[in-house]
């Protein structure tokens, strides 16, 4: 694939949900999209290309934005991949929801899995993958790439197709097709947006991950770790749902006292959520803490009823662990996160409740703020 010489152009702002779009507008004004099939049928086209490596969830959004941009994508699916499951019920549901809005789904070709040596076994691998999504996903697909290719598969396996697939990583594509990719998260080559505007070849391959691209910017760690939790948290709800449906008891949660922030901030309440399974106090009175500052800065009139219910749980706390809101307040924030499980080891498991609580007061009282404001 023909490759841009390496540039400094990496912003985190680059992999957000409105700047998607800013580029599949550009592409659109300036290529015709073609499937992989038919690429070469034409004079000039581009190949729109996903590696679902990391959250099926995000493949699904992006997906429903190129819908709303009438664009066409291929979406290649791992059958080992670590981040999800296409026997699960859920996931299965999700590619049937990308194959409905007119997307098209690859092989994503495992190579640390099957480890294939010569053209036979690497044939064995891919006709073993064509029945899977044949008889389970219902789909036949068209072309496969390789997961995380290996210098000896790049220079081995180089012919156009195999079993009638078309290779992503064939000789040809690589001397004839323009490549832009946003593997680990960041622009190795160059710009993306650059990429479209500026490329003057014939033919061009982009490929993306939708679990790099957020609402918001992040490095690419935290969007890792988004595709996680999120994925960790939509477990969880399930395994919640499935025993209240049955009527059995959950012993140990949900944790209800989170409950508040699970619409204002998902990874947060999941991450309270594992900290407080394990017991981790001194962490959650100071994430309580900040939140404290954050949302007192923020709520520059408090009502009185509000200021009184957290002055009456301040009294309370005090009568009972001797600390006091004031006490905490007159502490330099580095201090106490550096002294959390030491200065305050006592009474660290009452801390965090106090900060909770007078939280979620701060909370509801913003909630019906802005809602009676947006009424």
């Amino acid at each position: 694939m023909l490759t841009s010489e390496k540039t400094a152009h990496n912003s985190f702002e680059d992999f957000t949900i409105s700047h998607y779009r800013t580029i599949l507008k550009t592409a659109k004004e300036n290529f015709i999209f073609r499937s992989y099939r038919e690429l070469f049928q034409f004079e000039q086209g581009i190949v729109w290309r996903h590696d679902g490596d990391f959250s099926l969830n995000r493949c699904l959004k992006i997906a429903k934005i190129e819908k709303d941009s009438d664009i066409k994508a291929t979406y290649f699916l791992n059958l080992h991949s670590e981040f999800y499951n296409l026997m699960e019920r859920e996931q299965f549901q999700i590619v049937q929801q990308i194959l409905a809005l007119g997307h098209s789904v690859g092989i994503h070709l495992d190579l640390a899995f099957y480890n294939p040596i010569t053209t036979t076994e690497l044939c064995d691998a891919i006709e073993l993958e064509i029945s899977f999504f044949k008889n389970h996903l219902g789909v036949e697909p068209e072309v496969f790439s390789f997961h995380n290719p290996t210098q000896f598969a790049l220079t081995t396996f180089v012919e156009d197709t195999y079993c009638n697939l078309v290779n992503c990583y064939s000789q040809t594509f690589w001397q004839k097709v323009a490549y832009c990719s946003d593997s680990n998260g960041y622009w190795r080559f160059k710009r993306l947006l650059d990429f479209l505007k500026n490329n003057t070849a014939s033919h061009l391959q982009v490929l993306t991950h939708p679990g790099m691209w957020q609402d918001t910017p992040l490095a690419p760690m935290e969007r890792i770790l988004r595709c996680i939790h999120g994925r960790s948290a939509n477990v969880l709800d399930i395994y919640y749902e499935t025993l209240q449906s049955s009527g059995r008891m959950n012993l140990g949660g949900p944790l209800e006292d989170f409950e508040f922030l699970k619409a204002l901030d998902p990874q947060l309440h999941m991450t309270l959520q594992l900290l407080l399974l394990h017991k981790k106090y001194s962490q959650l009175a100071v994430i309580f803490l900040n939140l404290h500052f954050e949302w007192l800065v923020e709520f520059t009139s408090i009502p009185t009823s509000q200021t009184e219910n957290i002055q009456n749980i301040s009294k309370q706390f005090y009568n009972q662990y001797n600390v006091s809101w004031l006490d905490i307040c007159q502490t330099n924030l580095a201090e106490y996160n550096t002294n959390a499980g030491k200065t305050h080891n006592t009474h660290e498991t009452h801390i965090y409740r106090y900060f909770l609580h007078i939280s979620k007061l701060l909370f509801i009282w913003h909630s019906e703020s802005y809602n009676a404001k947006n009424v």
